[in-house]
């Protein structure tokens, strides 16, 4: 029997070489599949974030679905649309959630700012910052967001967002 440690040496070295092409410079995004569930890895800044997020809002989860294994495969939580920052989604948001390489577990009592790409079979994706952080942060104290940014990104609010929504000329449809 091949162990589990044995399947990531041999299998997250090709996922890298399968999303290497569209983070080259010029691809801000790259769609990728991870045990079947279709993800969608950005590699940028904050300033691209917003600009290339067909969705971005702020929500709170409503409930989770873990699957049998948490490593098997990422979990389903539905997320209660509180406001849209940018794009256009529906009311409740059926999201999948990365696995265990970028684990990300919402608390119910939270609200969170999150970058969301749509999904081919109707639910949505939250982005996934060069396969190691997920670009869903909680709101703290004001509109600060905490939890844990990518590598090159500095702390920033959900003001800062709407602004830089607003320069770029997108709103909330």
């Amino acid at each position: 029997m091949v162990s589990s440690s044995l399947i990531k040496k041999l299998f997250f070295p090709l996922l890298f070489l399968t999303a290497l092409p569209g983070l080259l410079p010029g691809s801000a995004f790259s769609q990728i599949s991870l045990t079947g569930k279709q993800f969608t890895v950005f590699s940028g800044s904050l300033e691209d974030a917003v600009k290339t997020a067909p969705v971005i809002a702020i929500a709170r989860p409503l409930d989770r679905q873990f699957s049998a294994s948490p490593t098997d495969s990422p979990m389903q939580v539905a997320f209660k649309v509180k406001e849209l920052v940018k794009g256009s989604a529906p009311e409740i948001l059926d999201i999948h959630m990365p696995g265990q390489t970028m684990a990300f577990y919402p608390s119910a009592d939270k609200d969170y700012l999150i970058f969301l790409s749509g999904r081919r079979d109707g639910a949505y994706a939250i982005l996934s910052h060069s396969l190691q952080t997920v670009l869903a942060f909680e709101i703290g104290d004001g509109d600060a967001v905490a939890g844990r940014l990518p590598r090159d990104w500095k702390p920033f609010t959900v003001s800062q967002v709407r602004e830089l929504i607003r320069s770029a000329g997108h709103q909330s449809d």
